[in-house]
C-alpha cells in the first residue's frame, strides 16, 4: 500500500475523483493514512465540495466515516459561505444599479451561478466585478456607502493603475466578504498581457439567477458570454497564475466546455486569442483540462492555437508553469511583462519600499529600528538572487 503521495499524484487523484472514474485498483493502492492529505489538498484547491458531490452520487469505498463527515461539514460550510456572498452580491448590484453604474460579474460568482448545479460546489474567494474606467471612483463611493473599505498595498499603491488591475475591498457582515473591483483584466496598464476591453464589453449575456436585488427577474445582471468566459478563464489560469493556479479554476474551464459546448464560437475564440496574444495560454489551459479532466475540445483547436503562438505568451506561460521558482525568479517574471518605465518604478519600490511596508512586513521591535531593515532586505534579495542563479545553472547543466 502507498502511504505517501507527491503533490502531482494527489492532483491526479483529485482529478479522477472529480471525473468520477477513479479505478478500484487505484483505491486499493492507497493506505488510509494518505486520505487526510488528499482531502486537505482538495480544500486548498477549492474542490472539496465537488468531491463531496461525487461521494453523494457514488460512495467512496473504504473511506473512513470520519473523513466523509469532514467532507460533508466542508460542503455545508461552503454552502453557508456561498449564501452569505450571494446575498452581498445582490446588495452590491442593487447599489450599483441605483447609482446607474454598469458592471459585469466575473469569475467565481458568475461561474457558480451559471455552470454549476449548486453554487456551493464552486467556492468563491471574493466577489469580482468589472467596471468601466470612468466608473471606478463612483463605484468605490457606492461600495463605501454599503460599508466596504478599500485596502491599501503598502509597496506599490502609487503605481496601482500601472501594474494592478483591481482594488480589493472588505465589507459585509463582520467585514467578512471581499470584493475585487476590476478596471482591467489579467494585469495593469503597463503590462502587455492586459487586453483592450471593448470586445469583452460587447460579449455579455444575462446572468440566469434571481438575485435578491431583482427577485422577480434574474436576467437583469450580466456576465461574460461563454466564448469570452472561456478565453478569460484560460488567460487567468495560465497567463496570470500558471503553476500556482488552483484546481477549481481548471475545473471551471472543463465545465465551460461541457455546459456551453454548443454556444462557444470557436472561430471567434481563436481569432481573439491570437489578437490578444493569449493563444499560448488558452492552448495550455485547454490541453491540461483535456488530459486531466476529460474535457472535450474540438479537434485541431489546440494545434491551431499553438501553431503560431505569440513568443512572449509562450515564454511567460512556460516560466509561470515551472516548479520551484524562487522569489527572485517570480519577481523577474513579473517585471518582464511590464514596459521599461514600469519595471524601473516597481524595482525601485521593491528595493526601497516605504516605511509603512517595512513596519508591516518585518514588525520591528522596538518600532524605531525600522530603518535597519533596509540592509536586511537587501541582503535577503542578494541571497535569493544567488540561490536562484545557482539553481538555474544546475538545471541547465543537468539538461
Amino acid at each position: 500500500m502507498q502511504s505517501h503521495l507527491k503533490p502531482p499524484e494527489i492532483t491526479a487523484v483529485l482529478c479522477a475523483l472529480i471525473r468520477g472514474d477513479l479505478d478500484p485498483e487505484e483505491w486499493a493502492r492507497f493506505s488510509p493514512s494518505v486520505w487526510p492529505d488528499i482531502l486537505r489538498r482538495a480544500e486548498i484547491e477549492g474542490v472539496a465540495p465537488l468531491i463531496w458531490h461525487t461521494a453523494e452520487r457514488a460512495p467512496l469505498p473504504d473511506l473512513d466515516p470520519i473523513l466523509l463527515q469532514d467532507l460533508a461539514q466542508g460542503y455545508y460550510r461552503a454552502a453557508g459561505r456561498s449564501a452569505l456572498q450571494l446575498k452581498e452580491l445582490g446588495r452590491i448590484l442593487q447599489g450599483l444599479e441605483k447609482a446607474d453604474l454598469r458592471a459585469l460579474i466575473l469569475k467565481g460568482a458568475a461561474l457558480a451561478l451559471s455552470i454549476y448545479p449548486d453554487p456551493a460546489l464552486r467556492p468563491m474567494g471574493d466577489l469580482d466585478f468589472l467596471v468601466p474606467r470612468d466608473s471606478l471612483e463612483p463605484a468605490l463611493r457606492t461600495l463605501a456607502d454599503l460599508g466596504y473599505e478599500k485596502t491599501e498595498r503598502p509597496v506599490t499603491s502609487s503605481l496601482d493603475p500601472v501594474i494592478e488591475r483591481e482594488f480589493f475591498l472588505l465589507g459585509g457582515p463582520a467585514q467578512n466578504v471581499g470584493v475585487d473591483l476590476h478596471w482591467n483584466l489579467i494585469a495593469g496598464d503597463a503590462d502587455w498581457r492586459t487586453p483592450p476591453l471593448e470586445w469583452f464589453w460587447s460579449q455579455t449575456t444575462p446572468l440566469p439567477y434571481p438575485l435578491e436585488a431583482h427577485p422577480e427577474n434574474g436576467f437583469f445582471h450580466r456576465q461574460l458570454s461563454p466564448t469570452a468566459s472561456l478565453l478569460y478563464a484560460g488567460a487567468h489560469t495560465m497567463l496570470q497564475h500558471g503553476g500556482s493556479a488552483r484546481l477549481i479554476w481548471k475545473v471551471d474551464i472543463q465545465r465551460l466546455l461541457s455546459v456551453y459546448e454548443r454556444q462557444i464560437d470557436w472561430e471567434e475564440l481563436l481569432r481573439q486569442a491570437r489578437a490578444l496574444r493569449w493563444d499560448a495560454a488558452l492552448a495550455a489551459a485547454l490541453a491540461w483540462t483535456e488530459e486531466n479532466l476529460g474535457a472535450s475540445v474540438p479537434e485541431g483547436a489546440i494545434a491551431a492555437l499553438s501553431r503560431e503562438a505569440d513568443p512572449h505568451s509562450v515564454r511567460v506561460v512556460d516560466d509561470l508553469n515551472q516548479t520551484g521558482r524562487s522569489r527572485t525568479r517570480r519577481r523577474i517574471g513579473q517585471l518582464a511583462t511590464l514596459n521599461w518605465k514600469a519595471r524601473l518604478g516597481v524595482a525601485a519600490r521593491l528595493i526601497f519600499p516605504p516605511p509603512a511596508y517595512l513596519k508591516l512586513a518585518y514588525r520591528p521591535h522596538p518600532a524605531w529600528v525600522w530603518p535597519l531593515y533596509y540592509p536586511y532586505r537587501w541582503g535577503d534579495i542578494v541571497k535569493d538572487t544567488l540561490s536562484s542563479a545557482l539553481t538555474q545553472f544546475a538545471f541547465r547543466k543537468a539538461k
